[in-house]
């Protein structure tokens, strides 16, 4: 099998983070990249200095570090002579690195320390629904084809083009939830939080009296009732800390408590149906290492499944993701979907396939892959000017070009608001049911899970290594 990609770099350059991303890339392309500590016959990649002699038959790239947008690329060009003056290995490495945005100031961001999308890179160049990692890559991958013949391992299944994992943050699945965990001097709260707390209750009290509306949001088989009716499968992330622990934030963190026997059900149901039970780690979680464990374990113990996936509430990632994922490693959590965009869709970190992060503090690649999400449901519905058709066919417009990119990212949709089963969110589950159907219509595109998908990348790369 002729799958080695042979690649040098020149010695100013030899570091950890340059051989980060260009075994990434090749890897990401489908072949096995090989570094050579000097330049052969056999080099298909040159890094950082000019290899005059059999030039036709290799790539040269230069090393500008500041490279970021090459227009004929990003316009669909694939000529080889395209990279004689563009460091696409850089441009890649600041998108993925977010450099583009690192000296964003405050009011850039929300009160959960979130780039607004509006005020991104990627929005102010008007690339934000086109991931532009993806078009640098796949441009790499047309120069790769025609240059050499080497018989690349395929990313995604034969047929499929793309790949959109369904998930849903389980933020507030039982409307009246707190007066189920109600206490009358519950414990670690403030002051201010024991007011609140108490007012709270008076008024769930006497909403739930009224409108006697309990189960409007307990949707769970509903939502997985409607997936499966196309095939799909989706990813359901549950917190396993709730507002009134002692480590909680009171204000942010979910009223539920998992340990209530009804989620055993759902649990069950979810096991046995081959929907994937994610942590959905508290709002602190990214703050203290054992957080992150505990709240794994406890999930674990009570849905009687291994997690290997996460999501942050929030997006509550921390200011250094490199070091939050680090502590995911440990935790044996294999991947994330936390760095998105809350304000509207498009693609946090200029990316749509799966990739890991980078640490230079500690000089290595950090080893839990991240999913990105492209697209929620907040991105249109809090938005009081979008429709329902409006907020559709934006979505349409995303999946499209997602698609036609040759995508993998996520959809995050709430349990709550991905079911016509309550008047508030009526808009929100009319829409995500028009988009399942919308996504069922899609030829070569794969609607998954998690957990599908990440034992898919697993299966893929044995099988890249093991064809020698």
């Amino acid at each position: 099998m002729n799958n080695k990609f042979y690649f040098y770099i020149s010695p100013n350059l030899n570091n950890e983070f340059h051989k980060w991303i260009i075994n990434y890339l090749v890897e990401i392309i489908g072949l096995i990249p090989i570094q050579q500590n000097k330049l052969t016959k056999k080099t298909h990649l040159v890094y950082g200095e000019y290899d005059s002699a059999n030039n036709s038959e290799k790539i040269n790239i230069p090393h500008k570090p500041t490279d970021l947008l090459n227009e004929a690329i990003l316009k669909g060009e694939n000529k080889k002579d395209l990279l004689k003056n563009f460091d696409i290995i850089s441009a890649i490495g600041n998108f993925l690195m977010d450099t583009v945005n690192e000296n964003k100031n405050k009011h850039c961001y929300d009160k959960h320390n979130r780039l607004n999308a509006l005020n991104s890179y990627q929005y102010s160049i008007g690339f934000r629904d086109k991931p532009i990692v993806n078009l640098y890559i796949n441009f790499l991958k047309s120069v790769i084809d025609d240059c050499f013949k080497l018989d690349i391992i395929p990313l995604l299944p034969d047929g499929i083009k793309s790949v959109i994992i369904l998930s849903h943050d389980v933020d507030d699945p039982e409307k009246y939830a707190m007066l189920k965990s109600y206490k009358l001097f519950p414990k670690n709260l403030s002051i201010k939080n024991f007011i609140l707390h108490q007012l709270e209750a008076i008024k769930k009290t006497t909403e739930r009296l009224i409108k006697k509306d309990a189960k409007t949001y307990w949707v769970f088989k509903e939502v997985m009732d409607s997936e499966e009716k196309y095939g799909f499968l989706s990813t359901f992330f549950f917190a396993a800390r709730n507002k009134y622990d002692k480590y909680a934030n009171y204000k942010e963190d979910v009223p539920y408590d998992i340990e209530r026997e009804e989620f055993s059900a759902v649990f069950k149901m979810m096991n046995d149906r081959n929907f994937e039970v994610g942590l959905h780690a508290s709002y602190n979680a990214h703050k203290e290492k054992n957080l992150l464990i505990e709240e794994k374990y406890k999930l674990e113990q009570l849905s009687n499944k291994k997690l290997i996936g996460n999501r942050h509430h929030f997006w509550q990632i921390g200011k250094k993701p490199e070091q939050t994922l680090k502590v995911h490693s440990q935790a044996e959590l294999l991947y994330d979907s936390s760095l998105a965009f809350n304000d509207a869709p498009g693609f946090r970190r200029n990316i749509a396939l799966p990739y890991f992060l980078f640490d230079k503090e500690l000089n290595q690649k950090v080893n839990n892959m991240q999913i990105p999400t492209f697209m929620m449901d907040s991105n249109f519905m809090l938005n009081p000017e979008f429709s329902e058709d409006e907020a559709l066919n934006q979505a349409k417009h995303y999946i499209n070009e997602f698609h036609k990119i040759g995508g993998v990212g996520a959809i995050d949709w709430h349990v709550r608001t991905s079911f016509a089963k309550n008047s508030r969110f009526k808009k929100w589950g009319d829409t995500y049911l028009e988009i399942l159907e919308y996504l069922s219509l899609q030829e070569g595109m794969w609607v998954t899970n998690f957990e599908t998908f990440y034992n898919w990348m697993i299966k893929r790369k044995e099988t890249l290594y093991n064809l020698n």
